[in-house]
């Protein structure tokens, strides 16, 4: 599953639409071509009200098709991408459950100006550090 997420501006972050679910065998262009459109999406929103305003629904557990963080968690294994303008950054991470989250690692760091089959290797790669 591939998505974006956006930055409240107070620092909290959420998931938003559209989250995307990857076939198993995809080529690394693919992949990547895939991860920079999450990137184009994210984006800093206005903070939320979380005391007036009901919570916003995640499109991760909607995409997974489960109702609960723990059954996402069960089984998962996420990369954080990020970009500043110039690099990329693929972050694996250890999966500590829906109580301790997602414990980034080092991050495999890449230019913004890589090719698609480049960033498509970075991103396997970090998923094979992903525990």
């Amino acid at each position: 599953m591939i998505g974006p997420v956006a930055r409240m501006r107070n620092g909290p972050s959420v998931t938003v639409d559209p989250f995307v679910q990857m076939p198993d065998t995809i080529s690394d262009n693919e992949l990547a071509d895939a991860v920079r459109a999450a990137l184009w999406r994210s984006r800093i929103i206005p903070d939320l009200n979380l005391r007036e305003a009901p919570l916003p629904t995640n499109p991760a557990l909607e995409a997974a098709g489960v109702k609960s963080l723990s059954a996402f968690h069960r089984g998962a294994r996420l990369i954080a991408v990020s970009a500043d303008g110039s690099l990329i950054r693929v972050i694996p991470t250890v999966n500590r459950g829906a109580r301790g989250g997602f414990e980034h690692l080092e991050p495999v760091i890449i230019s913004e100006t890589a090719s698609s089959a480049e960033l498509g290797d970075a991103l396997t790669r970090a998923l094979v550090l992903c525990k």
